[in-house]
C-alpha cells in the first residue's frame, strides 16, 4: 500500500494518480512515503515526515513544517532536479540532472528518459507525475 500525500488546488494529479495507482491511501497522519506538492502550499499544522517530497517549488520546505529524506524538484531551473529537455505533444523527454533514491532505495542515477504525456494533466503536473512513476518504480 503506497501511502502518498498530494497537495493540489485541483484534484487533476490526484485522479490521474488514482488511475496508474489504485492502490494509494491517502489517509491523513504524520507519516507518508511521498508528499507532491503542486501548488503554494503552506503547512501550519503539526510537523509531517515523509521519505520524499516532489514539488515544483524549490523554497517549499523552508515555508512548511515538512520534513523529507529527499527532496525531488521539478521545473526548467538549473536547480531543479528533473527538467523537460525537450517537448512536443504527445510526449517528452526529461531530464533527471541528480541521482535519486526510489521507495526500495534503489539509486537513479542522472540520466534522460522519454515519458509519454497525458492530456488531462498540465507540463508541469506531468512532470511531477513521471517522478512519481519512477519513484514507485512504475
Amino acid at each position: 500500500m503506497l501511502n502518498l500525500l498530494i497537495i493540489e488546488e485541483e484534484q487533476n494529479l490526484r485522479n490521474q494518480v488514482k488511475l496508474i495507482f489504485p492502490e494509494t491511501e491517502y489517509n491523513p497522519g504524520k507519516n507518508f512515503d511521498l508528499i507532491v506538492v503542486d501548488c503554494d502550499f503552506n503547512n501550519q499544522s503539526d510537523p509531517i515526515h515523509c521519505a520524499c517530497v516532489v514539488t515544483s517549488d524549490q523554497q517549499f520546505l523552508h515555508h512548511s513544517k515538512i520534513s523529507a529524506e529527499q527532496v525531488i524538484t521539478c521545473g526548467m531551473s538549473e536547480q531543479d532536479t528533473v527538467s523537460y529537455s525537450s517537448l512536443d505533444e504527445l510526449s517528452a523527454q526529461i531530464v533527471l540532472k541528480r541521482a535519486f533514491f526510489t521507495i526500495s532505495k534503489q539509486v537513479i542515477l542522472p540520466c534522460e528518459i522519454k515519458i509519454s504525456l497525458n492530456a488531462h494533466l498540465s507540463e508541469s503536473q506531468n512532470l511531477l507525475f513521471s517522478v512519481l512513476g519512477i519513484f514507485y518504480e512504475k
